[in-house]
């Protein structure tokens, strides 16, 4: 229910945001004009006005309680950005012990922590097009929560993180990459994002949900009436 709520509050702010910036170009004769100027050379500009966006938007509606602290927000820094993946959802139902980094797809979407005092205050979202970068969801705290929790693994700045959904599940996992190697990192199925899991261990458990998942709501998923 925590999460359905941040994934609520996160995708009210991002429409909010994205209004507000379609209606400050309606006065723009230039459809095509309009457009481009949503799009960015690269990711990190994107992140800059999405930080700025974020800030105007706590400071001046209070009623919006996200859990930000504006102060914190301010004087915030990007960290290291962490690439969105996804878990192969058909591989992963096909039990070949096969390894996490065997089955993940890019999915061109970034997730920027924003750092201040080695907490991360809030993550801006950003996707890759053809065209440029686009900024995507914003203030997603359950992930910066994931993200601070895992800073005191191995510091955040001594670490790559990528973050690997897994279709169709509730799970979410870390791939933490520094100098002595990768380790995985979730809660799923109760576990600590302070300890590094056993990677055969998890898959097994995930194998065998996919599995009933796929039993039970396969005919459901075909008919697209089935997001998760």
């Amino acid at each position: 229910m925590k999460n359905t709520i941040f994934i609520i509050l996160a995708g009210l702010l991002t429409f909010f945001l994205t209004s507000c910036n379609k209606n400050s170009g309606m006065n723009n004769n230039d459809g095509n004009q309009s457009v481009k100027e949503n799009l960015f050379k690269t990711s990190e500009e994107a992140v800059t006005k999405g930080k700025n966006d974020l800030l105007s938007l706590v400071k001046n509606n209070k009623e919006f309680n996200l859990g930000i602290d504006a102060g914190a927000l301010e004087r915030s820094a990007p960290g290291r950005a962490v690439p969105e993946m996804t878990l192969n959802f058909e591989r992963l139902m096909q039990n070949q012990r096969d390894s996490i980094a065997g089955m993940l797809e890019d999915s061109r979407r970034l997730s920027t922590p924003l750092i201040a005092d080695n907490t991360v205050v809030t993550v801006i979202g950003t996707s890759q097009t053809e065209g440029g970068w686009r900024l995507g969801e914003l203030g997603n705290k359950e992930v910066a929560n994931d993200l601070t929790e895992l800073g005191g693994t191995a510091g955040m700045n001594m670490m790559q993180v990528s973050r690997i959904e897994v279709p169709n599940l509730q799970a979410t996992i870390y791939e933490v990459s520094t100098a002595n190697g990768k380790q995985y990192f979730t809660n799923y199925g109760g576990r600590s994002l302070r300890e590094p899991v056993n990677q055969s261990e998890l898959l097994k458990q995930l194998q065998a949900d996919a599995v009933r998942f796929q039993r039970e709501f396969g005919d459901q998923l075909k008919k697209n009436n089935l997001v998760r």
